[in-house]
């Protein structure tokens, strides 16, 4: 597993370090929204800035998307941020 998710008391935060798969991205989306406390959260920040490498796919990160526009739809509130550093072709 290329990252951790740490719980904050107003969303969450996930760290991606490595290699990342879009298997890896995605289950880090399934995993954040299974928690008992997603409909509270106020915001998921995506940190991929320490990655060393990454297979992401443009597919993957519409999914990722498309799950975040309609978890927007039931929190409003919610916010979204990503984090990517200029080194990841």
């Amino acid at each position: 597993m290329s990252y951790n998710i740490i719980r904050e008391p107003n969303g969450s935060y996930k760290k991606f370090f490595g290699h990342v798969t879009n298997a890896e991205f995605l289950q880090s989306v399934f995993e954040n929204h299974c928690d008992p406390e997603f409909d509270r959260m106020r915001y998921t920040i995506n940190d991929l800035l320490d990655i060393q490498s990454h297979s992401l796919t443009a597919k993957s990160l519409d999914i990722a998307m498309m799950l975040g526009i309609r978890e927007d739809q039931r929190n409003p509130a919610r916010r979204f941020h990503l984090a990517w550093g200029n080194h990841c072709h």
